[in-house]
């Protein structure tokens, strides 16, 4: 089942010369799908195996359900995922990524973009002058690693995964497939 919202209200930051269209879609179910376009585009699922698009400055998108994915385009713009095996990516200057789960994946590409793992055994990356953060367990305690472009050999727009020693590891096989065997170390601690 999906739904529109056509009309939204104009963030009071930006003017309506600004804001060429603001047009939002919704969608929930399995494999549902929304997409949206236009500055300050929303979209939204809900559901395993969902996917969510939308692209345009300040856009967002946001998806929920295992192995779901969200993507957003534009300068600005915010994409969030929650549930084990999802992807979040944002692309554009400013651009934030956000994803909950275990095996997941953020990337915010563009200058500035920040990108956030809230599950272990993820991935993640960020564009120039960028960071982003991983967390990992030590055996007793959770414990989060920051990666900050342009520090401590850390490059833009490539993935990077922490180990059982907390230290971030160039991811070089990428695949779509996010979940690894983790290190020993992890082996004891599987969710």
């Amino acid at each position: 089942m999906s739904f529109d919202i056509y009309e939204m209200p104009i963030p009071a930051a930006h003017s309506e010369q600004q804001i060429d269209q603001i047009i939002s879609h919704a969608s929930f179910g399995y494999g549902s799908a929304a997409e949206s376009e236009g500055n300050c585009a929303t979209a939204a699922t809900s559901g395993n195996a969902s996917q969510s698009y939308s692209s345009g400055y300040y856009s967002r998108a946001a998806a929920s359900g295992n192995n779901s994915i969200a993507e957003a385009m534009g300068n600005c713009s915010a994409a969030a995922a929650a549930g084990n095996n999802c992807v979040a990516e944002a692309m554009g200057s400013y651009s934030k990524s956000a994803v909950s789960g275990n095996g997941s994946m953020a990337s915010a590409s563009g200058r500035e973009s920040i990108a956030v793992v809230a599950g272990l055994y993820g991935k993640a990356k960020a564009g120039e002058n960028g960071a982003f953060a991983l967390p990992w367990r030590d055996g007793r305690q959770i414990r989060i690693t920051v990666g900050v472009v342009g520090e401590n050999g850390i490059k833009p727009d490539t993935w990077y995964r922490v180990n059982s020693l907390g230290q971030l590891v160039e991811v070089t096989d990428y695949t779509l497939d996010v979940m690894y065997v983790p290190d020993a170390a992890y082996a004891a601690y599987d969710c």
